[in-house]
């Protein structure tokens, strides 16, 4: 319905945004503690609206993650922390959770 794809563009563009302050999250400055509670602050917005939050993942998905260290990860590779949760809306992942992964190992499909 016309509710469904007004609050899905609207997730859409508070995703982007969190994603701009993940990035300067990243820079390690000193605004760094106001950024981290921001984030949160609007997540739980979102969540209030029915998003489901990408926190608890353990192998890492380019279509559900932001890898801190570089741009290609393979997929499965083991996330060793959720920087900055992601969320989804509707089906549909409106921000990657930005992660740290352990480049040495992948996870295991067992």
């Amino acid at each position: 319905n016309e509710d469904s794809k007004i609050w899905l563009e609207m997730a859409k563009r508070i995703g982007s945004f969190l994603e701009e302050l993940d990035s300067l999250l990243l820079k390690g400055d000193s605004e760094a503690a106001v950024i981290r509670g921001t984030i949160g602050d609007i997540g739980r917005i979102i969540m209030a609206n029915g998003a489901e939050v990408i926190d608890v993942d353990t192998g890492f998905d380019s279509l559900r993650h932001r890898n801190v260290e570089s741009d290609f990860v393979p997929t499965g590779t083991e996330i060793s922390e959720t920087v900055s949760p992601g969320f989804v809306a509707n089906g549909q992942v409106v921000k990657r959770a930005l992660v740290r992964v352990n480049h040495r190992r992948e996870k295991s499909n067992e």
